[in-house]
């Protein structure tokens, strides 16, 4: 019988992000492949073999407009055309390079001359980077194309289709070193020593990254253990850019798409005399903080009862009793209904709408690991990009790697998306403080699945949890849909849910789960060890903390396939 102490672990504490990275997609992502899925591998774009094919197929095609639309002056119209077709290796480098995430504006498939179209140009360090396929190797054409940039005052840096879709992240170095780096000739110079040519080519610039001469940065690179419960776990340092290359056809990724409310407020039992309305409608004091002698707390909301009824936790809850009136800092009166050693308060909130006033006066409930309060970029990286329904304390962090962009490619490798509700409260993440697992007390949470959203699950081949919040609710389904004896993954629901994950849970609707690292001895830490094996997570956290990856709710994620699972392709 396993016991909360099972699930501790040493977690250093400078591994713990108070603060998110510049860009959301810089995240890195552990892969874990328990035993049983080690057969997995990513496919990038579908599969390198099979789309370096059809790359090279497309720019076969293209290569016959080409002189179609040259001999009548369209090249403008064909450069127009290739943007709408880019390869898979295109489109994923330029999905890295875009939007000035390298710190200069990239153009693609750029007219130069009117005589040559540059895959990806930057025209401010006069840089062109050309992604070609095998039908370039020993290209005379593509040397007197690039002696002609060259004279144009363009330096070019070409990848294989196999470089980018393998070691995009090795591509990526390549560039932002020639980016810093004001000699070009030193930089291919360096080259020679870290990279080897790719295959059939003598071209020095047209070159695959070395793992060998790059450990630390080869996204590939992949690491075994052998856990005491026996079998091999196999993990792989990745990107969270990399999440796609493990999509199939026909896989359904779900997220949980609610939103964070500025939950965290302060409240006073009385307003001093002196106070006055300021700015904003905010109590203030022309001559002291009006606060000062004045008995104040500090009330994180957690669970909605109703449009004015929440509970909340109240860090001096025992000198607040049922039926004082607190006064919030814009002059929304709050009234004590009950009081719950486990809940904390149940409070009525005299005014037209909660949701407003926590806009005006509350602020957004970080953990309390972050030691730090609020800042002003919080209240937009706290949040997903595609939040929606407000009602989370907390945000389902695993979605906070997603950017527009990284979810449109999702659905462009032919997997769907589906959004559903989790409002997280204390149940995703009051601590366990008891011993005996069957103790605990799990806090209930509202989720939705709609029907509509019930029946694209069901039709998936693979269902892929976005967060433990996301998995908690598509599970909540399935144990309905066995009770029901209903023959599917899942069953609408949009109720409550206490549902508590611990190892021994058979799952019934999530094969794969994106998660962030999580607390020692947390329900969500046990959530994982129930789906990927507990002595597997523990080599994994171990890895992570050696590697230095980032933890919590601003911190790197991992890739977890179900233990046992079987690759079916």
């Amino acid at each position: 019988m396993l016991h909360t102490s099972d699930f501790d672990f040493e977690l250093p504490a400078e591994l713990i992000a108070s603060h998110p990275l510049e860009r959301r997609d810089a995240s890195r992502m552990l892969v874990v492949l328990p035993h049983g899925t080690a057969n997995i591998q990513p496919r990038p774009c579908g599969g390198v073999a099979e789309h370096a094919q059809s790359c090279n197929a497309m720019r076969g095609r293209v290569n016959n407009e080409i002189h179609h639309q040259y001999r009548n002056g369209n090249i403008k119209e064909l450069a127009s055309n290739m943007r709408k077709n880019m390869t898979d290796a295109e489109k994923k480098l330029w999905y890295c390079i875009n939007n000035k995430q390298l710190g200069v504006q990239f153009r693609r498939q750029y007219v130069i001359d009117n005589k040559y179209i540059a895959d990806f140009v930057c025209l401010e360090k006069k840089l062109i980077i050309e992604v070609d396929g095998s039908q370039h190797i020993e290209n005379k054409k593509d040397e007197t194309r690039t002696q002609y940039l060259n004279q144009s005052g363009f330096n070019v840096i070409r990848f294989w289709n196999w470089d980018i879709l393998e070691n995009v992240a090795g591509c990526l170095d390549i560039i932002i070193d020639v980016l810093n780096n004001d000699s070009f000739e030193k930089r291919l110079a360096k080259f020679k020593e870290q990279f080897v040519p790719a295959p059939g080519s003598t071209n020095v610039a047209h070159c695959l990254a070395d793992p060998a001469a790059r450990a630390g940065l080869d996204p590939t690179h992949e690491v075994k253990f052998y856990p005491a419960n026996g079998g091999e776990l196999v993990l792989h340092d990745k990107h969270i850019r990399d999440f796609l290359d493990y999509l199939r056809p026909g896989d359904v990724v779900v997220f949980n798409n609610s939103r964070v409310i500025p939950a965290r407020f302060n409240a006073y039992n009385k307003i001093p005399p002196q106070a006055q309305r300021g700015e904003g409608g905010l109590w203030a004091c022309p001559t002291k903080p009006w606060r000062s002698g004045v008995a104040g707390v500090e009330i994180t909301l957690h669970t909605s009862v109703n449009d004015h009824d929440w509970w909340g936790l109240c860090k001096k809850f025992n000198k607040i009793n049922i039926g004082d009136i607190l006064t919030m800092d814009d002059g929304t009166k709050i009234r004590v209904l009950d009081k719950d050693d486990e809940s904390g308060l149940l409070l009525h909130f005299d005014c037209d709408n909660v949701f407003d006033v926590l806009n005006n006066v509350g602020k957004m409930p970080l953990p309390p690991y972050m030691k730090r309060d609020e800042e002003i970029a919080d209240r937009e990286r706290y949040q997903t990009v595609y939040a929606e329904p407000l009602g989370s304390m907390a945000a389902p962090t695993a979605g906070l790697h997603f950017t527009p962009e990284l979810m449109s490619e999702i659905e462009a490798r032919g997997a769907k998306i589906v959004k559903i509700t989790l409002h997280v409260g204390a149940g995703t993440w009051m601590p366990v403080k008891t011993e005996n697992l069957s103790e605990h007390k799990m806090h209930s949470e509202w989720c939705c699945i709609t029907p509509e959203q019930a029946d694209i699950i069901n039709n998936a081949k693979r269902v892929i949890a976005v967060g433990t919040t996301s998995m908690r609710t598509l599970e909540s389904a399935a144990i309905r849909a066995r009770e029901s004896g209903a023959d599917t993954r899942v069953v609408p629901i949009c109720d409550n849910t206490n549902i508590f994950i611990t190892p021994g849970y058979k799952f019934g609707a999530v094969d794969v789960l994106l998660t962030n690292f999580h607390l020692p001895k947390s329900t969500l830490f046990m959530l994982v060890s129930a789906f990927a094996g507990l002595d597997e997570m523990k080599s994994a956290y171990a890895h992570a903390v050696a590697e230095k990856y980032r933890f919590f709710s601003y911190g790197d994620c991992c890739l977890l396939f179900k233990k046992d699972a079987h690759d079916k392709r």
